[in-house]
């Protein structure tokens, strides 16, 4: 199957649009924000890499990170997902020269935390132990911390690598060459839609019929991309948001 690129999408709509090739930087930035908020509401580009883990144990994010999907570690061909944890820290913790550390697991006053867990049930243990929650590693947390461009780690967290599954912003070389065909047309309103924001001389119902053309095509990329395609699919996903109680 061939596959349009960013290049080729803005070249035939110049070409349909009677423009010169004058206006081929301008168009192809708004096909590159366009690319990138369809990838992220709609087409959802996704990519799987394994990334070190630092001293202080945190990974940073790529470049072309969005959102995560999963972050979790290997185990054979299995991945085992951790668990988020707003509660860890945002800042880093440093040692006396300046260094990223790891925290420790005490109190102010030196008093050792896991001797405070092992004397009472935790509230964790008992909700997944008696709902059916694996608790093996649910000592294992992450939280995603953006102003740090990092995903912090416990710090007892054994293993040098994660998994990380996570949202594109579309923007990669693989994803701007190899752009999805359904969504051509509504990438193709986007860009007119810009260009007559952007335009001098054109009047507030112009350019409101060019967002209109566009989130009607938007809407049809989202029904095209549904998962929920037969009467099947609708049925499955209603019964399976119910179940028996515990």
């Amino acid at each position: 199957m061939l596959y349009p690129n960013l290049d080729t999408v803005v070249r035939s709509l110049l070409l349909k649009e009677g423009k010169s090739l004058h206006y081929y930087i301008n168009y192809l930035a708004h096909a590159c924000a366009g690319l990138r908020q369809l990838n992220t509401t709609t087409l959802r580009s996704v990519s799987s890499k394994k990334l070190p883990v630092n001293s202080y144990k945190a990974v940073t994010l790529p470049c072309n990170y969005v959102d995560f999907i999963r972050v979790g570690f290997a185990v054979g061909e299995n991945v085992r997902p951790l668990i988020q944890d707003n509660k860890l820290n945002r800042l880093n913790n440093y040692d006396g020269t300046g260094k990223k550390v790891v925290y420790d697991n005490v109190l102010p006053d030196d008093t050792d935390i896991s001797c405070l867990i092992d004397c009472v049930v935790p509230y964790d243990y008992y909700w997944y132990s008696h709902f059916g929650f694996d608790v093996s590693r649910s000592d294992w947390k992450f939280k995603v911390i953006p102003e740090r461009n990092e995903i912090q780690l416990s710090a007892d967290f054994p293993y040098d690598f994660i998994v990380l599954d996570y949202i594109t912003d579309g923007l990669e070389s693989d994803a701007a060459t190899r752009i999805d065909p359904l969504a051509v047309a509504a990438l193709e309103k986007y860009i007119l839609w810009q260009v007559a924001i952007h335009k001098r001389g054109i009047g507030d119902g112009e350019r409101a019929e060019a967002e209109r053309r566009f989130n009607h095509e938007w809407r049809l990329l989202r029904a095209a991309k549904s998962d929920l395609n037969t009467r099947e699919d609708i049925v499955h996903a209603f019964r399976s948001g119910y179940s028996g109680t515990y």
